[in-house]
């Protein structure tokens, strides 16, 4: 071999050194640990366990009616308790959140949610009236309630700070996705408190909802010591606390980009919380059983967990999130609008099929539009977007299930009979509690939701043009510092590319690239030739 080409491999050897010193360092800065699975083991339980305290009761309304010596009006507002107050303290949260990080907010939910589910199994103590039950349960939920949006703010900061850019999507899907797993348990375990002898066991049943959470606030109590990892898995996982922070509201809210986004993903949140709840109502008058409902209602959301871990996988890796968002917005409009067509047709178990198609793409788009958000606001802190969504979902929410119960048209007898309804099999129970005999055709309701997802899809679709400033503070930031540990290496410090020997005096050298300078190799950096 030649000498000229062996100081080329010189310098071709010097660059892999260089990037061999570079991934040491990023190894020693940046640092993925292991712990930051436990944390989204702990975070995800204090969210499952909320939800099942906040519907504990839905499943089974006329027993609770029965237990307290109420109405079902009541039992239903223990329900809204939950969706009421989160209005009001999404702001204390995103300040809480900002001003005093991550772990607090943590703690806050397990320990507001421990004590208001034992205060409810306070409620179920013998000699106590009904209205001191009342008083129990109700107080006992508001303090749950309080906690509440505590977990639901931060699954988009967890994924930040403990988690590598490459996991930050599926760490924050997993994190927002426990909740809904708490709405699917919760209508499999109420239900199983009511023994052969027809006795509804409530205490049991409100001991068992106070155990996960209770275990959820001591484990985090003991293993969450911090709001990130001593070393963060990357740039933007820096932890970071706010001391302005109605400043960066203010930002935020000038951000046309981000308030699109919070306009567009409260829409998908409202929609979704409107099909959760009156799901039953739009199905019920058609033919369909509760039983068939119910199946329906815990697809939509198990459909949705499962498309929504399988898309946010892709996602971290492709990290095409706009594409995602809009593609994701647009699929779940089109499954509305199918419904909206045939679910007066009865179909048996083929609704399911329908329901199933509208979850699995329906449940991405908040966790993909957190990603988003937390992009296109950095450095802003994740708190604040976050609960900007969950603001714009909750009062989204509480509009669209008041309007689409309003604008439901009520059936003649007629078309009751012919079309087989089973909104008031249980006559019984009906004239128990005082309920309404009417049965409401919600066809119109589902238009509504139809044409609203559409209208939402297409202003997502062509305006919506977000810049990833947290992904390019990080690829500064790597760039950075591969240049500060390139000056490192003489003369590839200077751009110098092209090694090789003097043909007059036999000094080694290289060639910069910028200006076509020689610049001889320190005599350290050589390479005996072949």
């Amino acid at each position: 071999m030649s000498r000229r080409g062996t100081y080329d491999l010189n310098v071709n050897h010097q660059l892999r050194n260089l990037s061999s010193i570079t991934e040491r360092e990023n190894e020693e800065e940046f640092t993925v640990t292991w712990k930051r699975w436990l944390v989204l083991a702990i975070v995800s339980l204090l969210n499952m366990s909320v939800a099942m305290i906040w519907l504990c009761f839905s499943p089974v309304a006329y027993k609770a009616v029965s237990y307290y010596g109420t109405s079902l009006i009541v039992i239903n507002t223990l329900s809204l308790i939950f969706m009421i107050v989160a209005i009001p303290m999404g702001f204390i949260v995103m300040w809480v959140m900002e001003k005093y990080g991550l772990r607090v907010c943590i703690l806050l939910c397990g320990w507001f949610g421990c004590i208001g589910s034992l205060l409810r199994i306070c409620s179920t103590i013998e000699g106590l009236s009904d209205d001191e039950r009342l008083v129990f349960v109700f107080i006992g939920q508001i303090i749950a309630a309080l906690g509440s949006p505590f977990g639901l703010y931060t699954p988009a900061k967890l994924a930040g700070y403990w988690f590598p850019e490459s996991q930050r999507t599926i760490a924050n899907t997993i994190a927002a996705s426990s909740n809904p797993v708490g709405v699917i348990l919760v209508g499999l375990i109420s239900p199983l408190f009511m023994f052969e002898d027809g006795y509804y066991h409530m205490q049991l049943m409100l001991i068992v909802y106070a155990a996960p959470i209770t275990v959820g606030a001591i484990l985090a109590s003991i293993f969450i010591t911090s709001d990130g990892p001593q070393h963060p898995p990357s740039y933007g996982g820096t932890v970071k606390k706010t001391e302005k922070i109605w400043g960066g509201f203010k930002e935020i809210l000038r951000n046309s980009m981000f308030m699109l986004l919070a306009i567009c993903l409260g829409t998908g949140i409202g929609l979704y919380a409107s099909f959760a709840t009156l799901l039953e109502q739009v199905l019920c008058p058609w033919g369909y059983t509760d039983q068939m409902a119910g199946v329906s209602a815990s697809v939509l959301t198990a459909s949705g967990i499962v498309g929504a871990i399988i898309i946010s996988t892709v996602v971290d890796k492709t990290k095409k999130f706009t594409e995602a968002l809009k593609s994701v917005y647009f699929l779940t409009a089109l499954g509305v609008i199918l419904l909206s067509f045939t679910h007066y047709i009865y179909m048996g178990y083929g609704i399911v099929g329908e329901v199933a198609l509208i979850g699995f793409f329906a449940f991405t788009i908040y966790p993909v539009g957190a990603e988003i958000a937390a992009e296109c606001t950095y450095p802003i802190g994740t708190g604040l977007s976050t609960g900007i969504i969950q603001l714009s979902g909750q009062l989204q929410s509480v509009v669209l299930i008041l309007v689409l119960s309003v604008i439901g048209q009520p059936m003649e007898p007629e078309q009751v009979i012919e079309n087989n309804s089973q909104c008031h099999h249980n006559s019984t129970i009906d004239e128990q509690t005082g309920g309404d005999d009417n049965t409401y055709d919600m066809r119109i309701s589902v238009w509504v939701c139809a044409g609203l997802m559409t209208f939402t899809s297409l202003i997502l679709t062509i305006f919506f043009r977000p810049k990833y400033l947290r992904m390019e503070a990080e690829k500064e930031h790597n760039n950075a510092m591969y240049m500060r540990r390139k000056s490192h290496i003489p003369g590839l410090a200077n751009g110098y590319v092209n090694g090789g020997l003097d043909a007059e005096d036999g000094t080694d050298s290289i060639t910069s690239e910028k200006d076509g300078s020689i610049s001889t190799i320190p005599e350290e950096y050589h390479i005996t030739p072949c």
